[in-house]
């Protein structure tokens, strides 16, 4: 195991080019802290691709098909190693030789070193990336919490029933009456970010304390995983920057690109420009639109 070191895992539902593109980047600016890249490909595609092809583009790619198909698990049996490993990005978490777990979209321009950035960051943390989904929250809508102000503020049930309720995905419903923070919309964002694996592992595996990172058994993928390690007094790091998501459709979330063909097919074609012209697109990367 190398603390220098780190494994990739994206979760690959159409967008061949944009995933190829993605990931020459990360390559491009943090190959040599890069050990294996786990591609996951969903069992049931929108297009049909060449996996193989795929591989091969990718340095020290592995790829894993799951035996299940469901686009977001809300619960799992980890007794199960078929049902398991078809949670998005288990396979890695389980398959991978280093520490920490860098978990990636495949929409995402990178601009510069990531994951030594990450590295350098996490120290004994859990975990480092964009915490918060704060856009949809009513705390940061109040002007009363963030990402990067997380954990300053820990809300007694009562603050958090006088917040704006229903808001977004927030509501009377989600929020936990014992232990109503992290809120609904609190996660280490899995678009970009870093995980130390073996505690990951350690908690949801071995102890199985925590939902596994994968499972969208709250409002999103990962929001569990985040609010049972936060609860176990595990440390996250927020830290933005260096990556555009969204950036080869030009939207600020990639599952709009899923619903919208012609936004699907400009950043199919846009990602494709860049694998065939890598290096002027590389070059003119410098400077990218602001996160969120």
């Amino acid at each position: 195991m190398n603390n220098r070191k780190v494994d990739v895992v994206v979760n690959v539902y159409g967008k061949p080019f944009q995933t190829i593109a993605t990931l020459r980047t990360l390559f491009h600016h943090s190959g040599a802290y890069i050990d294996k890249c786990f591609i996951i490909f969903e069992r049931m595609q929108p297009i049909r691709f060449d996996f193989t092809e795929m591989l091969r583009m990718i340095p020290r790619s592995c790829g894993f098909i799951p035996s299940n198909y469901k686009f977001q698990y809300s619960h799992v049996d980890l007794d199960n190693d078929a049902e398991r490993l078809s949670v998005r990005y288990q396979f890695a978490f389980e398959h991978g030789a280093n520490r920490h777990l860098f978990i990636t979209h495949n929409d995402v321009l990178y601009t510069e070193n990531i994951v030594l950035k990450y590295l350098n960051l996490i120290g004994d943390g859990v975990g480092v990336g964009q915490i918060g989904q704060c856009w949809n929250c009513p705390a940061n809508a109040s002007d009363i919490c963030s990402g990067e102000n997380f954990g300053r503020w820990i809300p007694s049930l009562k603050e958090v029933l006088s917040l704006p309720l229903p808001f977004a995905r927030t509501n009377l419903g989600n929020i936990n009456e014992r232990n109503p923070f992290p809120l609904p919309e609190c996660r280490l964002n899995e678009w970009a970010c870093l995980v130390d694996r073996q505690i990951s592992n350690e908690e949801t595996i071995i102890r199985r304390r925590v939902p596994l990172f994968g499972l969208a058994d709250g409002v999103d993928i990962g929001t569990s995983w985040f609010s049972g390690m936060h609860g176990l007094g595990y440390q996250f790091v927020h830290s933005v920057g260096g990556y555009d998501h969204g950036y080869w459709a030009n939207t600020t979330a990639g599952h709009g690109a899923d619903k919208d063909k012609s936004l699907y097919d400009f950043g199919e074609q846009r990602a494709k420009d860049f694998i065939e012209n890598g290096q002027r697109w590389l070059a003119k990367a410098e400077h990218v639109r602001s996160q969120y």
